[in-house]
């Protein structure tokens, strides 16, 4: 997309919730959110349940018939109640820490009349399981064990909504600690964009996105984050350009399924480098009507 000027930026929205998460709205399917993200003009989004991946499968599918690149991504809650996005590169890296995330997840009986339903989909929207077991708990990890998980497998993470009263770093700590490891951070008003940037030590640098945090339809597009790079903007051509060009659907999907996860990795590479380095005037998040 471009300005008025005739600059060419890309928008990005890497906190949304599917229907998986107990806490949203069952019209968060593809049929409903993936057509909103393009009249949003939204071009690369994450799939983040509460400590699950299971949903990106038929996002993911489905998106091959938008101008979109959807990543497979979770929001953790932490031991001390923080919720961190962690964004994966591919399903092979997102079913890995899925694995780990069963291994240690606390099993809490899901009482669905109270916290509602957490159905996984397939690409049809069909049901195929019903979660047991209640999500939105805190796995027994600490926020500094996360992020050098996180670290490690050199990964796109960030703490969620740190100015939110529950359930941030802020509200959970009292304070950013001096010793994080994260470079990136959500925030999700304008005026607490404005203070945390002017009240930063001279020499940390974190850089602050806009995400739309949708658990309803209606959300989309409320917060998102603008990156001007030119990069990242080929990237994302050249995946959309391939899938085009082989007219990939969900029926020979598989044929094409390498390249297609080499393209998006590109995306998600240069997506990384422009989160943690590129300056407050390249990366702009917005708030809409809030």
């Amino acid at each position: 997309m471009k300005t008025n000027n005739n600059t060419e930026f890309i928008q990005l929205d890497l906190h949304i919730h599917s229907c998986l998460s107990a806490c949203g709205s069952l019209e968060q399917s593809p049929s409903n959110l993936l057509p909103i993200l393009c009249k949003k003009g939204i071009s690369i989004a994450a799939i983040t349940d509460h400590n699950s991946t299971l949903n990106y499968d038929a996002f993911f599918i489905n998106s091959l018939k938008f101008n979109l690149c959807i990543f497979p991504a979770v929001e953790i809650q932490t031991e001390e109640e923080i919720h961190v996005i962690v964004v994966f590169p591919d399903k092979s890296k997102a079913s890995n820490w899925q694995n780990w995330i069963d291994s240690i997840i606390p099993f809490v009986p899901l009482d669905a009349k109270f916290f509602g339903d957490e159905p996984v989909i397939d690409q049809d929207e069909n049901i195929v399981m019903m979660c047991e077991n209640l999500l939105t708990v805190s796995l027994p990890v600490s926020l500094t064990v996360l992020e050098i998980k996180a670290e490690k497998d050199n990964l796109i993470y960030f703490p969620a909504h740190i100015n939110a009263d529950t359930y941030s770093v802020i509200s959970q700590l009292g304070f950013i600690p001096p010793d994080h490891l994260f470079k990136i951070a959500e925030i999700t008003r304008k005026e607490d964009l404005l203070y945390f940037e002017n009240n930063l030590n001279s020499h940390e640098k974190i850089t602050f996105i806009a995400n739309s945090d949708s658990h309803y339809n209606e959300q989309i597009g409320k917060r998102f984050t603008r990156i001007y790079d030119k990069q990242l903007i080929e990237n994302y051509i050249q995946y959309l350009f391939f899938i085009e060009e082989k007219k990939i659907t969900k029926d020979n999907l598989d044929l094409y399924i390498n390249t297609i996860e080499d393209l998006k990795v590109n995306i998600y590479n240069r997506l990384k480098y422009c989160l943690e380095n590129l300056d407050d005037r390249r990366i702009v998040p917005f708030f809409v009507n809030l």
